[in-house]
C-alpha cells in the first residue's frame, strides 16, 4: 500500500518517468511538500516516511543487484512528524476492569496475551513442547521448519504467565495444545 502511494504520485506528478534511476532526490523531495502540504491527516507523515525508508531499500537492493550506481535517497530528511498523537492504550487500571469483568477462560487468555504480547493465532496453536521451562520462555515457530534458530521467536516469561501455565498444566485437558478449547 505504501509503494502504490509512492507510484500514485509518480504516476500523476512524473509520468514522463521509465527507470528507477530517473527518481532523484528533488522528487522525493517534491513527494514530501505535495503530500504534507495537501493533506492535514496525522497519518501522512507517517506514510511519507514509510514509503522513504522502503524506496531507500529498493534503491539499495537494486545497488547490489548492480542496476543503480547511487541511492538518491539516502540523504533525505524524514517528514516532522511533532503534532502526533499517542496510540490509544488501556491504562492499568482500564485493564484490571477489563480483565475482572471476564469469566476465568477468558480472564486467562487476557492476562497471558498482555503479559506475552503473543498474537491470537499464535496463542490458539500454542502446544506444551513450545515451553522451555528451564529458561523461562517461549519458543514460537515462525515459519513451518523450526529447526533453524531464525524461524523461533522467543518469549520470555514474566512470573504471572508462569502461575497461569502452571493452573493450566493442572488442569491438562489437551496433551498437546495448551488453550484447545479454542480450537473447538
Amino acid at each position: 500500500a505504501t509503494l502504490d502511494h509512492f507510484t500514485y504520485y509518480l504516476q500523476t506528478q512524473h509520468p514522463h518517468l521509465q527507470k528507477l534511476s530517473e527518481i532523484t532526490p528533488k522528487i522525493i523531495e517534491e513527494y514530501k511538500f505535495i503530500f504534507l502540504k495537501n493533506n492535514q491527516s496525522g497519518n501522512i507523515p507517517r506514510l511519507i516516511n514509510l514509503t522513504i525508508v522502503l524506496v531507500t531499500d529498493i534503491f539499495q537492493y537494486a545497488i547490489k543487484l548492480g542496476y543503480l550506481n547511487d541511492n538518491p535517497v539516502l540523504h533525505i530528511r524524514l517528514a516532522s512528524q511533532k503534532d502526533l498523537k499517542p496510540p490509544v492504550t488501556l491504562t492499568e487500571d482500564e485493564v484490571r476492569v477489563l480483565i475482572q469483568s471476564l469469566s476465568k477462560d477468558w480472564r486467562v487468555i487476557t492476562e497471558f496475551l498482555l503479559w506475552t504480547g503473543m498474537r491470537l493465532e499464535e496463542l490458539v496453536h500454542l502446544a506444551w513442547d513450545q515451553i522451555d521451562w528451564p529458561n523461562r520462555c517461549l519458543n514460537i515457530a515462525l515459519t513451518p521448519d523450526a529447526r533453524s534458530p531464525l524461524s523461533v521467536r522467543t518469549v520470555p516469561l514474566h512470573p504471572q504467565v508462569i502461575s497461569l501455565l502452571k493452573e493450566l498444566q493442572m488442569k491438562k485437558q489437551d496433551p498437546l495444545l495448551i488453550f484447545n478449547w479454542l480450537n473447538a
